[in-house]
């Protein structure tokens, strides 16, 4: 149990990012809004989706798509809004379609990473091969599209160094990204951690424990990290080191659930 308990929190961490990037606004391409166009595929995922919707909800749709046909770009724009909304809790891929939708016809810093981010989670969560290829490669095109509006944004950068390590056939692409991005700034505690996720995931043990206590030093609350540290510290058979990791995390950790979890797996190891 606890076993999947830390793998399932370090999978959700590696790929949610927190981003406080400005909008960075082309209001030029809000009148070039039109009818919505959905491709070949995308199409008939939505209406096999819409059709396993409960009857409110497809009502609750149907008064969102209407909004649509409304001549005016921007209350299109402010559809669209509320239909990827509508799918967030239902369906990131269909989420993260319609924001694409938004980020291509109201292009912004901002929008861009909202579409990526929806395509990094829906190739986090796709089942086969082809659809993760996909959704990673979406993923990667708006991440790249944010850098061209801004360079400098070291989130993206980190989100995009993952996207190419975790998703693609250039893993090594992806990690010279992070490399750069910690050596740009030694601080950056998402591309600290991720690189000591993709240490972890290599069999680099000694780097990834390297890498959490920098996260660690960053951040010295961020109890999580001191179960990724432990759990790594078991696989190198360290396990006195290990424990104190788990102990340190049932002391500083708001998730009483995870604590009650973690204070069992101290005791199991410590009778066995």
């Amino acid at each position: 149990m606890i076993k999947q308990l830390l793998l399932i929190s370090g999978a959700i961490l590696i790929c949610v990012l927190i981003y406080t990037a400005p909008r960075t606004k082309q209001d030029s391409s809000v009148d070039q809004l039109e009818k919505i166009e959905v491709p070949t595929g995308i199409e008939s995922v939505i209406m096999n989706a819409q059709a396993a919707l409960i009857e409110s909800d497809k009502e609750k749709l149907q008064e969102l798509d209407s909004r649509l046909k409304s001549s005016d770009p921007r209350q299109q724009l402010i559809a669209l809004d509320s239909i990827t909304t509508f799918w967030d809790k239902r369906r990131v891929d269909i989420a993260a379609y319609y924001a694409s939708q938004i980020a291509d016809r109201d292009p912004s810093e901002k929008k861009y990473i909202d579409a990526a981010i929806r395509y990094f989670d829906a190739f986090r969560y796709a089942e086969d091969s082809l659809k993760k290829s996909q959704m990673v490669s979406s993923a990667i095109a708006y991440y790249e599209k944010a850098l061209e509006l801004n360079p400098s944004n070291l989130n993206v950068r980190t989100d995009l160094g993952v996207c190419y390590a975790e998703g693609t056939g250039a893993p090594m692409k992806g990690i010279q990204m992070l490399l750069g991005v910690v050596k740009e700034d030694p601080d950056h505690e998402n591309a600290q951690m991720n690189l000591g996720f993709l240490s972890v995931k290599s069999g680099q043990y000694d780097k990834a424990i390297e890498r959490f206590n920098t996260v660690l030093k960053i951040n010295p609350l961020k109890s999580e990290v001191y179960l990724f540290k432990a759990q790594t510290e078991m696989r190198m058979g360290n396990t006195d080191e290990a424990l104190i990791s788990f102990e340190k995390f049932t002391e500083i950790s708001n998730d009483q659930e995870m604590v009650r979890e973690v204070k069992k797996y101290i005791k199991q190891i410590k009778n066995s």
